[in-house]
Order: C-alpha cells, then structure tokens, then sequence
C-alpha cells in the first residue's frame, strides 16, 4: 500500500493511497485551531478544545466525535485516542528520530516519522499495516507530524511506505 501526502497549496496537503485520492487537509493557517478535512463530499473538522490541555478532537458535520484523544499522565508524552469503538494508544517517540505511531494492545498500526538515507537526504517515513478502511488515522498523524517534517525537510517533503 502506497500512500502519499502531495502539497497542493502553503496549506492545503491531498493525501493518496496507490494513486486513489482519499481527500484532503486544509490548515487555516489563523489562530481559530480549527482544521478541515474533506473526504469525498465529507467534511471533518479538527480542534484544538482547551490552551492547556494538548487534546484533538475531530468531529464531522453533524459535530459528532470522530477521534478524541486525551493525555494518559499530565508529564506524559502517549494519548489515549477513541475511534470507532476502539481504544488506541497515540504516542510520540524517538525511534531514533521524531516519530507518531498509533498502537492497538502492544502492536503498532501506524507511524509517521523522519527517516534518513544513506545520502543524508531526510524523508518523511509512513509506516503501516492495513489501514485503509481506517485512514482518518493517517490525517490525524499527519497533521501531528506536519511541523516537524516542515522544520526538517522546509517545503520539499519526501516520503517513503514501509509495512508493519
């Protein structure tokens, strides 16, 4: 499975699986903390509820909860993430370089971190299993993981697919 985050605009990513499009991430690049998702004619909202409290929620249109995380321990760096029915955990690591996975029990599911080459070219690494019919996953790592490929790659975001 081949996934691809494309830069369409400064603020608009389309995201592809073996060449399908999926939809799109929309940063409102203001001080709102809403972001926008659009799957085929749906739209997801992505917000930021509280200043001090680092947790996500996505809601659709009717605002209905999507995804929700919440921090497991205030000093921690792992969340827990509600979606579908299913309780996951979203953590960020150092593995050995900047990383977000989302685990189900002890097994990874998905991480999107930076990898580098053996020509010390930076790219960013998409690690799954078969995670196609729950691809929101993928927007929300991404929109996790955005700033730091920008601040690691600028605007030339490379990528390379491995399996879990």
């Amino acid at each position: 499975m081949n996934k691809i985050w494309k830069k369409v605009t400064n603020s608009i990513y389309n995201f592809s699986i073996d060449d399908e499009l999926i939809g799109s991430l929309e940063l409102q690049l203001n001080n709102q903390g809403v972001d926008i998702i659009k799957i085929d004619k749906d739209i997801f909202t992505i917000e930021k509820p509280s200043f001090w409290k680092p947790n996500i929620v996505i809601f659709d249109q009717e605002k209905n909860t999507i995804i929700q995380t919440a921090i497991e321990k205030w000093y921690s760096n792992k969340f827990i993430l509600e979606f579908k029915n299913e309780t996951y955990s979203l953590l960020c690591r150092n593995n050995p370089l900047s990383e977000w996975a989302i685990k189900l029990g002890k097994k990874d599911i998905l991480a999107y971190g930076l990898n580098v080459e053996k020509n010390q070219m930076i790219n960013m690494k998409i690690s799954s299993s078969d995670t196609k019919d729950i691809f929101m996953l993928d927007f929300l790592l991404f929109y996790l993981f955005l700033p730091i490929a920008l601040e690691n790659m600028g605007n030339n975001i490379s990528m390379i697919n491995l399996e879990l």
